[in-house]
């Protein structure tokens, strides 16, 4: 009775897409370079001990010996959904934004004249909406978190003069709560009536590797980056809990693939005192696109409809002083999700994003502040799902996510030893 009843309602729940990106991958972290150019600093990074994270080659070429970086993103911001058809009744569920802290911790050292070695904490993807019990959208989606951190060991090897090579190994946490309602009372669908089912924090470990090249001509002002992101193939166990349903709980699986992503950066020293940045990125969300499910009755599979997806940002760097650095940056996020296969766990569009960062060099602590305000699309939402697996009655909800404005403020502390 379990797995009969449960199963088809599992089905339901496709997987979800971050509400802060164009796509599951964070393309920046806590840092002045990558958060203030809007991540476009990233494959050419040999600013701070961040590059063992966006390019393991930028290692090489870091002018401090040794450096401990200790970092932290604030996001918040508003995400509203105005609904057009509401068969189901309830609310729009107000701001369904997240307020999230995310932290990024880097150390690198030189080892001898052409090896730098570096570890580090940072975030590798993910997202969070809390749509609430009374939702419009609650048969589909009542709450979506997936979150993956990565802990990360890189090394960088200069060859010459013109080339560095870069290799990084991940251990990816990845977890994962997703829940939606059921109807007590399918011919009468009421939110103080409904049953929920919830995938509890499953959890995995996986691993993801990235190959980083750093080339500098000779008496050249041009640097081009380039990285290669392994698949990580995730696979996620834990509980599965139901609440007021004729049910008890049980246990879960769940699998997919993080994708293949490839990374191009060129930047240019104008100046004495500008640098520019260009950066493209192409991400094979088709290979996230199949999941599989297994509550206890065998593995079922199952294709959300996504497709590969690329990015493209522009940033500067420009030096105040010997001792004060700003940075700005803008990028355009395609959606790897179309407007007919968006759901409320899928909420993203494309996005526009726009950032600045100061950075502050002492003689052995370094401090950045930064903001990214991010501007997505209304993306359209329009999904019939049935209220209760098996009553054969659906309900159907459409509308679009009428105000999606996201913030990012950023801090850090760099120590040169």
């Amino acid at each position: 009775m379990f797995v009969r009843y449960l199963l088809p309602l599992l089905c339901m729940i496709s997987f979800p897409s971050p509400c802060f990106s164009g796509s599951p991958y964070q393309p920046e972290i806590g840092t002045a370079s990558s958060n203030g150019t809007a991540g476009a600093a990233n494959p050419t990074n040999v600013f701070d001990a961040s590059a063992l994270r966006t390019n393991p080659a930028g290692l090489a070429r870091l002018q401090e010996r040794e450096s401990l970086f200790v970092g932290g993103q604030i996001l918040s911001g508003v995400m509203r959904f105005d609904a057009d058809i509401a068969i189901a009744g309830g609310d729009e569920g107000g701001n369904v934004a997240p307020l999230e802290f995310i932290p990024s911790i880097f150390y690198s050292r030189e080892l001898g004249s052409r090896w730098h070695l570096g570890a580090g904490l940072a975030p590798a993807y993910g997202l969070s909406a809390e749509y609430g019990d009374s939702f419009v959208g609650r048969y589909q989606t009542v709450t979506t978190r997936l979150s993956g951190a990565g802990l990360y060991f890189s090394f960088g090897y200069e060859l010459n003069e013109e080339w560095a090579l870069g290799l990084s190994l991940a251990a990816i946490y990845t977890t994962l709560k997703l829940s939606r309602a059921v109807s007590n009372t399918p011919n009468n669908p009421y939110p103080a009536t409904d049953g929920k089912v919830t995938f509890d924090d499953i959890d995995d470990w996986s691993p993801q590797a990235a190959l980083g090249i750093v080339y500098t001509p000779k008496d050249s002002q041009w640097t081009l980056g380039l990285v290669y992101r392994s698949k990580t193939a995730v696979d996620l166990k834990g509980d599965l809990e139901a609440k007021n349903l004729p049910f008890s709980s049980g246990r879960a699986e769940v699998s997919f693939d993080m994708p293949e992503a490839y990374e191009l950066g060129l930047a240019y020293q104008y100046t004495e005192k500008l640098k520019v940045f260009v950066q493209a990125d192409y991400q094979l969300w088709s290979q996230f696109s199949d999941y599989t499910v297994n509550i206890g009755a065998g593995t079922d599979a199952y294709d959300r409809g996504w497709r590969d997806s690329y990015r493209v940002a522009l940033g500067a760097q420009f030096e105040l002083t010997p001792q004060q650095v700003i940075f700005v940056g803008t990028s355009y996020d395609m959606s790897p999700v179309t407007d007919k296969n968006r759901t409320f766990d899928a909420p993203t569009d494309d996005q526009l994003r726009l950032s600045a960062s100061y950075h502050h060099r002492l003689d052995t602590l370094d401090f950045s502040l930064g903001l990214s305000l991010i501007q997505s699309a209304s993306g359209k939402v329009d999904q019939t799902v049935e209220v209760t697996p098996g009553s054969g009655v659906f309900a159907r909800t459409q509308g679009d996510f009428s105000t999606f404005n996201l913030i990012f403020v950023s801090a850090s502390l760099e120590y040169h030893f």
